[in-house]
């Protein structure tokens, strides 16, 4: 049997192949459209017959793809990007189908005016309400015209986002500087030096690679004293998949960037919206762009002052200590972490000395077991999708397990920020 479909158990990764995604979703997929044909057909009036074979149909379709997003995460490949890519669109339109389908949608409006409906639990009457919200916000009361052109629209976003974090992930892996000379790397710890090391290695290299992974990056921007390498390394990560960033030919995302923002236009204004920002916030608890502005303008004149204080003093201490008379971007996490050395004695990257990952993950499980009085236990004996990654039972006071916990906590290439 296909892996991904055994989705009420764990993801059995070590049998999981990009081949394999097609066939999952041509099951849910198709599962999930005899549901809809059947509620069109019977016009059921109950929460339980209206309602839920619509959820576990599509609660079969997020166990599968929720499997598939994570490995295309935290573990690209060519192979798997494509079939990601494939396998997204098809979504995309079948969900437009389902939320552009009339007949589904007065199904779902006929059992908001029930009897039985008014008596339901908050969450369940609120499900229903926020699909019906989305059935509108999906087209289904346009011409067949329009409603047409905006699930072509869906798709294409969904293909255009897709894309640009891919571009960002490239560009990401694809920049390094290789370092022959320790003296650049003055300044970083031995830990630091250890992980550049590694790169070098894993590229079959001698010396030291700096990376775009955001540990190489703040290990740089934090503490080498090597100001052109600092600049190097914060202007590469600051353009990576635009036009001016490094391999900007290969990676640059302007013209998806400004094809997003044409396309939320566009689809918003079928809607009946202004904006794209009138069409988000329909769903959000802000009543308008104002609200949101009003809120963010309040906020900076409140941080401001502390904001300008802060770095008057980081400028005033690099120019008097440093040699640094115009501080740039690249040089505030260095200056902080020399300042706070000096004022308040604090050396971070001691600090980090009496955390290594292992101390910190006993220490979590300490207190959640302190708190809350559950406890996190290693299994080893589940397939993971990388050596990095492990797998936790969550048990109660009892011993009962209650949940699960993956844990991958390294960046490395292939895997995506966050």
């Amino acid at each position: 049997m296909n892996p991904l479909l055994k989705t009420l158990d764990l993801p059995r990764f070590a049998e999981i192949r990009p081949d394999q995604i097609e066939t999952a979703l041509n099951q849910v997929i198709a599962d999930h459209q005899a549901v809809v044909r059947s509620l069109v057909e019977n016009e059921p009036v109950t929460f339980a017959e209206a309602w839920m074979p619509l959820e576990r149909a599509g609660t079969a379709i997020a166990g599968v793809w929720s499997v598939v997003s994570h490995l295309h995460g935290v573990a690209d490949s060519p192979e798997l990007r494509a079939a990601f890519a494939a396998g997204q669109a098809r979504l995309v339109r079948n969900h437009l189908q389902m939320m552009q389908n009339g007949a589904l949608y007065e199904v779902l409006v006929g059992l908001s005016r029930t009897s039985e409906f008014a008596g339901l639990p908050d969450a369940d009457r609120t499900a229903v309400e926020h699909m019906i919200r989305d059935f509108r916000l999906s087209g289904v009361a346009l011409d067949p015209e329009k409603r047409e052109r905006f699930a072509a629209i869906s798709v294409e976003l969904s293909s255009l986002t897709t894309a640009f974090g891919n571009a960002v992930l490239d560009a990401t892996d694809a920049w390094f500087e290789h370092v022959v000379d320790e003296s650049l790397l003055a300044g970083l710890s031995d830990s630091d030096k250890a992980m550049f090391a590694e790169n070098a290695r894993a590229r079959g290299q001698a010396g030291w690679v700096v990376t775009l992974q955001m540990p190489s990056v703040n290990a740089i921007l934090s503490f080498a004293e090597d100001r052109a390498l600092r600049e190097r390394v914060y202007t590469a990560s600051g353009t990576r998949a635009s036009d001016r960033g490094p391999h900007a030919g290969q990676f640059d995302n302007s013209e998806r960037i400004a094809g997003i923002l044409a396309l939320r236009r566009e689809a918003a204004a079928l809607l009946g919206f202004a904006d794209p920002v009138a069409w988000s916030l329909a769903t959000k608890m802000a009543s308008g762009a104002g609200d949101v502005l009003a809120f963010l303008r309040d906020l900076g004149r409140r941080a401001k002052p502390a904001a300008e204080r802060e770095f008057a003093a980081l400028a005033s201490y690099a120019a008097e200590h440093l040699g640094i008379g115009d501080l740039q971007p690249w040089d505030v996490a260095f200056v902080s972490e020399r300042l706070r050395k000096s004022r308040y004695a604090v050396d971070e990257q001691e600090v980090r000395a009496y955390f290594p990952v292992e101390n910190v993950i006993t220490g979590w499980q300490d207190l959640l077991d302190r708190l809350f009085g559950i406890r996190m236990v290693e299994r080893r004996d589940l397939a993971v999708y990388h050596p990095d990654a492990c797998y936790y039972d969550v048990t109660d006071e009892d011993g009962e397990v209650f949940a699960g916990v993956y844990l991958d906590l390294h960046s490395r290439p292939g895997k995506r920020g966050g």
